[in-house]
């Protein structure tokens, strides 16, 4: 089924325009690429999403659940195209993780020593190993301190 938009007036197929709930047929008046192309707009849509992120990530994160497919094949040719991107945005996460001891962190620092499943340790071993790290920690940089004095 075709329609026609209301700015350039060319025939277009029903997929090429914006869905819109209160229209008839269910799609905007405007073509997408006309939509694009109006500066105005997009300067209202940029401000629209900078107004209210909450909503923005809720939308993005409805849209992923419904397109699966769409978006791991997007994270995957991002992943081809960018791997020196990813590889010091994995290292940054990786840090930060580790700094701020996240329990998923001081779960695989167990499992690393004692070879046991998450479902198997305890709340009060994952404290135990997180204080254990925290005083490594400071005994390194205590040691870092003292070597730097000297």
């Amino acid at each position: 089924m075709t329609k026609s938009c209301s700015k350039c007036e060319k025939e277009k197929e029903l997929d090429e325009f914006v869905k819109h709930k209160k229209c008839k047929d269910g799609r905007a008046g405007v073509c997408k690429k006309c939509v694009n192309l109006d500066p105005n707009k997009s300067k209202y849509h940029k401000q629209w999403r900078k107004n209210n992120p909450d909503k923005v990530k809720k939308l993005r994160n409805k849209w992923a659940k419904n397109n699966r497919d769409k978006t791991q094949k997007a994270v995957k040719r991002w992943l081809k195209n960018n791997p020196e991107r990813y590889k010091v945005l994995t290292k940054k996460y990786n840090k930060k993780r580790s700094e701020t001891l996240h329990d998923d962190y001081v779960k695989s620092a167990i499992q690393s020593v004692l070879k046991i499943p998450c479902s198997e340790m305890t709340p009060e071993m994952i404290h135990v190993k997180r204080e254990q790290l925290m005083f490594s920690r400071a005994l390194k940089e205590l040691r870092r301190a003292v070597n730097e004095s000297n």
